[in-house]
């Protein structure tokens, strides 16, 4: 006879079969009409022919150039703030954390915000965010050692997130109203306009890979999520299995950064809505925030560009839809 946690598994893991067939067919059907939709309208007969090699001429240019990259950037930035949102939850056993909270999002704004002041190269701009997102995370890290906890580590980064905001307001206001002042504004609210195949073949295989990587530590999340004492009797060493986690994920959120900016709400609602649907078992939550997140972001990328007459922050949108749908999931959970 099956006891109740065997039958509760089963069905999460039916859920989970079904839930990641759901993901994997929105995807496919998002990146199709993002390719089809913007200024430039493709055809869905020129998209199937794009597929199979047979397309030529300026549709294909439009595709491989600008729409592929920009598909390809939302897919791996929306899949990896969701995923590594959802790892911050389980790593602190708090639903209302992210992984901006050690203060990586406001190093990175003010790296990029000094980027856009001393140059216009992308990759100066790029370089700088993901360095000064490392080093915010590096210093809370470094403040956090003086007490070794969960509350002390989130304080720290706040604090650090703080100072480094408080750098980026400088910056803007010791900017050039009419030329940088308005480029670090578009990019702190998030955007993938800039993103270029070169973007991709650099980024694009380590935030994959990191992904895969992480979708892995999903049982001992669990296992965290019992207490540090039931971890140890397990044979975990929680304190190690954090720290490696935390290393992973400012690494993947520092990349993401760089790319798209300061893109909020993603790691925080895509998460509850997983677990919503298929529980709390981190095995399944793990790979399913990065599928739905990845569709989530694309979504919202592809109304930022084609919706308006011209094109709006990523971060607007996600504001304006990720909050109010966050506390209809609380309350619904209540």
């Amino acid at each position: 006879m099956q006891n109740k946690n065997d039958i509760i598994f089963g069905k999460n893991e039916s859920r989970f079969w079904g839930s990641l067939l759901l993901a994997i067919i929105v995807n496919i059907a998002l990146v199709i009409v993002s390719i089809a939709l913007g200024r430039f309208k493709i055809s869905f007969k020129d998209i199937l022919l794009f597929f199979v090699g047979k397309l030529e001429g300026v549709s294909k240019s439009v595709i491989l150039d600008v729409r592929i990259p920009r598909i390809i950037a939302a897919l791996l930035v929306g899949a990896t703030l969701s995923q590594t949102g959802a790892v911050y939850q389980g790593i602190f056993n708090n639903p209302l954390v992210s992984s901006y909270i050690l203060g990586v999002s406001s190093g990175a704004g003010f790296g990029a915000a000094m980027g856009i002041l001393i140059s216009n190269n992308v990759v100066v701009v790029e370089t700088l965010a993901f360095t000064f997102g490392i080093l915010a995370v590096l210093l809370t890290l470094s403040a956090a050692r003086i007490k070794n906890d969960s509350i002390t580590l989130v304080l720290a980064g706040f604090v650090v997130g703080s100072l480094f905001q408080s750098f980026t307001s400088f910056l803007k206001y010791v900017a050039d109203p009419f030329s940088k002042l308005p480029q670090i504004v578009f990019w702190l609210m998030g955007s993938l306009a800039q993103i270029t195949l070169r973007d991709i073949y650099i980024f694009g295989p380590m935030l994959f890979i990191f992904l895969v990587i992480v979708s892995f530590f999903g049982w001992k999340l669990n296992i965290l999520s019992f207490g540090e004492e039931e971890a140890i009797s397990l044979g975990e060493n929680p304190k190690a299995l954090k720290r490696t986690l935390i290393v992973i994920t400012t690494l993947q959120t520092a990349i993401v950064v760089s790319l798209g900016g300061v893109i909020g709400w993603v790691g925080l609602i895509v998460p509850h809505m997983v677990r919503f649907v298929i529980g709390y078992d981190n095995r399944f939550v793990l790979p399913l925030s990065a599928l739905f997140g990845s569709a989530f972001l694309l979504l919202i990328d592809t109304v930022s560009r084609t919706a308006f007459p011209s094109e709006i922050p990523i971060g607007i949108l996600t504001g304006l839809i990720g909050a109010p749908l966050f506390v209809a999931l609380i309350r619904k959970k209540k």
